[in-house]
């Protein structure tokens, strides 16, 4: 949480924005409490990633892929993410995520 700052933000796909450091927190805490089963291949990283000139924002978008296990079964979601970042008194802090999922086709 140390990077979450009070003004962030966060725009989940077909959702009401999420807003703040504690509403932040309680969404972790909620995350933290599902049967994560994976969370895409760490080793990858971000597909893409820029730093302002003035060296106080930056951001990152790539792709994503979350298995968690759904009535003892396994369920995937898999979509693109961009993460804004931004310093506040010298240590980078989150500021804005918005992601998507991509459907999945019909059986």
């Amino acid at each position: 949480m140390r990077y979450i700052d009070d003004e962030t933000f966060l725009i989940p796909p077909d959702s009401k924005p999420i807003v703040g450091s504690e509403a932040v927190r309680r969404l972790v805490e909620e995350t933290i409490k599902e049967k994560i089963l994976s969370m895409g291949n760490p080793k990858v990283g971000h597909t893409n990633f820029w730093i302002s000139e003035s060296g106080d924002m930056a951001v990152s978008r790539g792709h994503f892929k979350v298995v968690k296990e759904v009535a003892g079964r396994p369920s995937s979601n898999e979509g693109y993410y961009v993460t804004v970042y931004r310093k506040v008194r010298g240590k980078w802090k989150l500021l804005c995520e918005t992601w998507n999922s991509i459907p999945k086709p019909a059986d």
